[in-house]
């Protein structure tokens, strides 16, 4: 288990950094995420910001802010609110900004996220 959840974290480090090909993975990446806080629109930073806790340092280094240890079903209503408002989904927190890293295996094949990590 330990090291299958590894091989995902760092293949979804690499589709993060475009080393490997959009077409290889299930999930479309959330560019959103991948923009430099100072090019992002202002909207979007305040949004980050009141919602999700995210600071200029946090949304730029990736794993530094306290929302990122939190899977989707961990958020309170409003951070799920202000995740949506700048484009997730379940599926994409979980797989990019979460990494699935609170979840069990056995809650992985049950939510048939298996496929996710087959492709990886």
């Amino acid at each position: 288990q330990n090291m299958t959840l590894h091989k995902v974290i760092i293949a979804a480090a690499l589709v993060a950094n475009n080393h490997v090909e959009a077409n290889t993975f299930p999930l479309e990446k959330p560019e959103v995420r991948y923009t430099p806080w100072q090019d992002l629109d202002p909207v979007v930073q305040n949004i980050a910001e009141t919602k999700l806790g995210y600071t200029p340092v946090t949304w730029n280094v990736h794993g530094l802010a306290d929302i990122e240890r939190l899977g989707w079903w961990q958020m309170t209503p409003d951070q799920e609110e202000g995740a949506k408002a700048i484009g997730f989904n379940e599926e994409t927190w979980d797989c990019f900004i979460h990494h699935y890293s609170s979840y069990l295996w056995s809650e992985i094949v049950d939510y048939k996220y298996v496929d996710h990590f087959r492709n990886l």
